[in-house]
């Protein structure tokens, strides 16, 4: 009996342990949009295949639309990333992600937020080029000073790397709209 109690009392230790050794949902890092950030998404939605992603976000109506740019084992994935690497400067990366959003985020044909906050998109890209820059040259290539490169959170422009599943999010803040790209890392 006495050791029935020891073998459900280590169980129950080694199975605590496990539990709280894990660190956030790693889905929340992927392509997903979730208004309301708890311990557990609630809100929003995730794209289980997607590799990389923009999800448009009117945080007044807790409103979200993610557009898929690239699926599990889809050649557009490295294709992106290479476009990334390619863009050494930031007026290149600027055009890239600049080119990305727009050719993912669908138009609105009426004057909404929304619309009216796509139109200002390109330009707000553009004012944070150099912390992008940073950001990006963090997610494509490690060094010592990652953390610093890849934890931004400047007003209107956030950027992190996921630190369990290495994805990268890019935000962009326009009025209550929120754009955010999200890619898998290379490979």
């Amino acid at each position: 009996m006495l050791k029935a109690i020891a073998a459900v009392a280590f169980a129950a230790t080694v199975g605590s342990l496990t539990l709280s050794a894990h660190g956030e949902d790693a889905s929340r890092e992927k392509c997903t949009c979730d208004v309301e950030h708890r311990p557990v998404q609630e809100h929003g939605a995730v794209v289980n295949n997607a590799t990389a992603c923009w999800s448009t976000i009117d945080v007044q109506r807790e409103w979200c639309q993610i557009t898929v740019q690239a699926l599990e084992g889809d050649p557009q994935h490295d294709a992106i990333i290479s476009e990334f690497v390619r863009a050494d400067d930031p007026a290149s990366l600027v055009a890239v992600l600049q080119t990305l959003a727009m050719s993912s985020i669908p138009a609105d044909n009426d004057q909404s937020k929304v619309a009216k906050a796509k139109a200002e998109l390109p330009a707000v890209i553009k004012s944070f080029d150099k912390l992008t820059q940073n950001c990006i040259d963090g997610f494509l290539k490690p060094s010592e000073n990652k953390e610093e490169r890849t934890n931004i959170d400047e007003g209107a422009f956030a950027c992190r790397v996921g630190t369990e599943t290495g994805w990268l999010r890019l935000s962009y803040r326009v009025g209550d709209v929120q754009f955010v790209f999200m890619i898998a890392p290379h490979g």
